[in-house]
């Protein structure tokens, strides 16, 4: 450290001065540094929408459609998030029209779901409730639904209620085209209903 003599004390003062405004102004001017990964707040979402209906199509063709309490969006990343989401998967035989113009397909029912727009994957999740026009009822914790393959799977436990049958598995795939759930691990099934 160098000391100015006792003489130059108050000559040096202005010019200390003088140079410490235009220091404070480029620090204050300066980008804060990055924080680490751990301290990192997420980025807002671009557009937060409440109370939405929503339909996603490949081409002419209607893919999906549903509604949701909130919807959050980013769009570099095109991620999704709903909540209180209800997601109607049309039958692709019969392009989601049944009898009289009713939906037919599956319904799925779910606290949370987050989903990509670009990968047209997404995870529902919290007690989620499948439903069929032709009378199933799926429930389990978790269904990640990916459009490119037109299935469904989850590798949570999941029980699913048909017309006089009931069946549990460890994980499932649903086959939405042809509307068919198949259960690995330890399944149980049993005729007459749930137990």
């Amino acid at each position: 450290m160098q000391r100015c003599p006792r003489g130059s004390d108050r000559k040096a003062a202005p010019v200390s001065r003088a140079l410490l405004l235009p220091l404070l102004v480029l620090a204050a001017c300066r980008a804060p540094a990055p924080a680490g990964p751990e301290s990192r707040e997420p980025d807002p979402p671009q557009a937060t929408l409440y109370g939405v209906r929503m339909e996603t199509f490949k081409g002419p063709k209607l893919q999906a459609s549903g509604r949701a309490a909130k919807v959050t969006y980013q769009r570099l990343a095109a991620d999704v998030v709903a909540t209180e989401a209800l997601i109607r998967l049309p039958n692709k035989a019969t392009g989601g029209r049944g009898p009289a113009g009713a939906f037919d397909g599956f319904e799925v029912r779910a606290p949370s779901v987050n989903g990509n727009l670009g990968t047209r994957r997404a995870e529902a999740a919290d007690d989620v409730v499948m439903r069929s026009t032709d009378g199933l009822v799926g429930r389990t914790r978790q269904v990640i639904y990916d459009g490119r393959a037109g299935e469904a799977h989850g590798t949570q436990p999941a029980e699913l209620t048909g017309p006089g049958y009931f069946m549990r598995g460890d994980r499932f795939t649903l086959d939405l085209a042809a509307s068919v759930f198949t259960f690995e691990g330890a399944v149980q099934s049993r005729l007459g209903g749930s137990p």
